[in-house]
């Protein structure tokens, strides 16, 4: 059987569950206790249940295209994308589709997921 998510206790209650929104505060314990790591990071970037993420200098656009793309261990991404410098305004176009960085660095725990 797999390990539960970590269990925090607030007033007395036990709270668990697979799909918690981390609070401030446990994103700031999670980052105390070393599970958590993101580099740079400021403490105004940490919201109520957020952290706030820089985008990077660059994107990477698809090709057009209407094939589908095998994903496989040995598929190179940058053979189906273009590098593009943020020097002014992307508009991104209906149906496209482009990768980007952050400034920061991350380190999730697997018990700990997030949406960018």
């Amino acid at each position: 059987m797999a390990s539960p998510a970590v269990v925090y206790t607030t007033a007395g209650l036990l709270l668990h569950s697979p799909s918690m929104i981390l609070t401030h505060d446990v994103i700031l314990a999670e980052i105390a206790k070393g599970r958590l790591a993101i580099e740079p990071l400021a403490p105004e970037q940490i919201g109520p249940a957020s952290i706030d993420l820089h985008l990077g200098d660059e994107i990477r656009v698809f090709d057009d295209g209407t094939d589908p793309i095998e994903v496989t261990e040995d598929a190179d991404y940058r053979a189906v994308t273009r590098v593009r410098r943020l020097d002014d305004v992307y508009l991104l176009k209906p149906g496209e589709t482009i990768h980007a960085i952050t400034r920061e660095r991350l380190h999730l725990p697997p018990d700990i997921g997030g949406w960018l």
